[in-house]
């Protein structure tokens, strides 16, 4: 179970249902024409090839969604409005490719089902995960063995729509390879903004005006909102996920295969200062990492028991309250946060460095936006919030008027401002300048590194990057490895850009200095493997295709959006 859900998010079935969340919105019509939208009650799920989707078979593809969430995450899909039109969509792609396994008599055996269920279960009987991991979201191991079975015949479908991309010659790879591999050596001219504080100079009335200019847009200090929340640390169920995980016969088995299968640059696996881990403390960071997630399961039912009480006091739930009441009883402690907006604030929530999933990269955000969300009518979120080291309840606790500080009370701030505004436009100039040197110095035949040293201009080297290169190791972080590889591609070697601002920070002007050629016997041993992951690529890319195809045939339809609530899972 627990290797399951890390395999998962880096496999290749990850791939694939991003690409279609993105790639297929288009032909997903809500409503639409449909024969029946609107009308009857199996109408108002959709359509596909004209044909009404039942109640049951939505609601049925809706819990194998949910499952493929939480197989692929460890966590459940969340509620807010953004994820609930995301799973629609997903709703609606699963049920086109059930319909199309149907449609080519793909129907996979029992030998494949049970595989795939020991493959995410292992030695977890089937009955306690449905008990620990099913019934607590409303679904049971009816639900689970549909999804598995239709998870198997998803994957066959994959499999015969993609042979055409098995057919790929060893010449045609070791062009890609080389393209995408090749190392190319650039150095620049960095101006930041930083480096020209010291030459501002401050003119009478100078700050006066620049806070006039944008005390409207800088300086007015928005409404913002103050939530108090009961906490559910991991920590304090750890005895639980301890003796949890000492029940997973092949626990050492599991960390050993999440390590060998590791991204060598997910932070999960490198130190506060992002120097790779060793072995043995990679393996106690996955150990870890597992042993937070299994904590966090019983969290979050314990915050789902509290959530639900209170949705059941009386005489009225809607009562913010409510939330320090029940505390008090059960003896949790209530904490309250800052006042924060929607853009800033909520540094008590400070995610740690090396959160990996998508649920822990926006917690904050998710935090932000539920709080926000909150009014008198409303105080309450009865849902429970999941972050990456607890699982929080929350309600409204009051909101802060907004206000137009004076320029006394912020004129510290605001001559700051200015002089950083100031600096910026003098490393504009100061760049733009040197860029026009640079090209008339090259047309001459001197050479980059000698306009550097003429116009007293640090030469900054880059380590060597190529297509492939995901980070720079030990470089400035404010220099994004894309945009030198977006530069680097039409550029020849010796040649320079003009002056290029890419942040408020600075700009710079990028020269290549050489593209070394690529070590033949590197590139031979490497082409196999590299082989096999093109094919995959391009399986995938075959599906993508061919699945837009059929959507576009099957004039497939979503239900309307009016009838959300009605139609939510029970």
């Amino acid at each position: 179970m627990f290797g399951t859900i890390r395999k998962h998010q880096t496999g290749l079935w990850i791939i694939i249902i991003a690409l279609m969340s993105v790639s297929l919105l288009y032909f997903f019509l809500p409503g639409g024409n449909a024969p029946g939208v609107g009308g009857t009650e199996a109408g108002n799920y959709g359509s596909i090839s004209g044909r009404p989707v039942k109640q049951k078979e939505w609601l049925e593809t809706r819990r194998e969604v949910e499952l493929a969430h939480y197989v692929r995450s460890g966590n459940w899909p969340g509620n807010e409005e953004a994820s609930g039109r995301s799973l629609e969509q997903e709703t609606a792609q699963r049920l086109l490719l059930i319909h199309k396994m149907k449609d080519l008599d793909i129907y996979p055996g029992d030998k494949a089902v049970a595989a795939m269920i020991q493959e995410q279960l292992g030695d977890m009987p089937l009955a306690r995960f449905e008990q620990e991991h099913l019934a607590p979201h409303g679904l049971n191991a009816v639900d689970y063995n549909r999804f598995i079975r239709h998870e198997v015949g998803i994957r066959q479908l994959f499999a015969a729509t993609g042979v055409s991309a098995k057919f790929l010659s060893a010449p045609e790879a070791e062009v890609i390879y080389r393209k995408d591999h090749q190392e190319t050596e650039v150095q620049l001219a960095l101006f930041w903004a930083s480096n020209f504080l010291d030459k501002v100079v401050i003119t009478n009335g100078a700050i006066g005006s620049y806070y006039t200019q944008w005390v409207s847009f800088r300086y007015r200090v928005p409404e913002r909102t103050i939530v108090s929340y009961v906490e559910f640390p991991a920590t304090n169920f750890f005895p639980e996920a301890d003796k949890e995980l000492a029940g997973v016969t092949n626990l050492t088995e599991i960390v050993d295969q999440n390590w060998t299968r590791r991204d060598t640059n997910d932070v999960l696996f490198k130190d506060d200062k992002g120097v790779p881990l060793t072995e043995a403390d990679g393996k106690q960071r996955i150990r870890d990492f597992m042993r937070t997630n299994q904590a966090l399961l019983t969290a979050r039912r314990t915050a789902a028991q509290f959530g639900g009480a209170l949705m059941e006091m009386k005489p009225d739930p809607n009562k913010a309250e409510n939330l320090e009441k029940l505390a008090t009883e059960r003896k949790l402690t209530v904490k309250v946060t800052k006042p924060f907006d929607a853009v800033s604030g909520l540094e008590e929530f400070e995610v740690p460095t090396n959160s990996t999933s998508r649920l822990e990269e926006n917690f904050r955000e998710v935090f932000r936006r539920s709080a926000m969300a909150l009014s008198n009518a409303s105080p309450i979120q009865f849902r429970p919030i999941p972050g990456p080291q607890a699982v929080y309840v929350i309600a409204l606790k009051g909101k802060v008027e907004p206000k137009t500080p004076p320029l006394e009370e912020i004129s510290e701030k605001v001559t700051n401002d200015y002089k950083n505004f100031m600096a910026q436009d003098l490393a504009r100039k100061a760049g733009a300048a040197f860029g026009t040197n640079v090209t008339n110095g090259l047309a001459l035949k001197k050479s980059f590194e000698e306009t550097c040293k003429a116009e007293n201009v640090k030469v900054v080297d880059v380590p060597p990057f190529s297509e492939v290169t995901q980070t720079l190791t030990n470089f400035d972080a404010r220099i994004n490895v894309r945009m030198l590889q977006s530069l680097s591609r039409d550029l020849e070697v010796g040649k320079a850009t003009s002056y290029l601002p890419f942040s408020q920070e600075g700009g710079l002007v990028f020269y290549v200095k050489a593209r070394p050629k690529l070590d033949d016997a590197k590139v031979q041993a490497a082409l196999p493997e590299f082989m096999g992951q093109l094919r995959i690529y391009r399986q995938n890319e075959a599906f993508q295709q061919w699945f837009r195809k059929q959507a576009e045939l099957t004039k497939l339809t979503l239900p309307p959006r009016a009838d959300d609530a009605s139609r939510a899972p029970k």
